[in-house]
């Protein structure tokens, strides 16, 4: 079986970001990551709570009450700068 084909793959694949993105909000704080991406033109883009994938919450002292959010033209504005191998910068 090819592992692209593996739907555990992408589960795995999914679990590790959701780690990834956690570890990287606890580190730097949310109020900073979301002060960044404001600076950055992404005053839409909020993270309040750490992604869980649903089925299992996972512990979150620092929840605000806030839900996560990203308007489509932030997505689009970031897959625009991943598509085009740039960089955004603070305003």
């Amino acid at each position: 079986t090819n592992f692209i084909d593996d739907p555990q793959f992408y589960t795995q694949a999914l679990i590790d970001a959701q780690k990834a993105t956690n570890t990287l909000a606890d580190v730097l704080g949310r109020q900073n990551v979301n002060a960044y991406m404001k600076q950055l033109g992404l005053p839409d883009l909020q993270f309040h709570h750490k992604l869980s994938g649903g089925a299992i919450p996972v512990a979150d002292p620092d929840y605000d009450g806030g839900r996560n959010q990203i308007t489509a033209n932030e997505v689009g504005t970031l897959l625009q700068a991943i598509e085009e191998g740039q960089q955004l910068h603070r305003m």
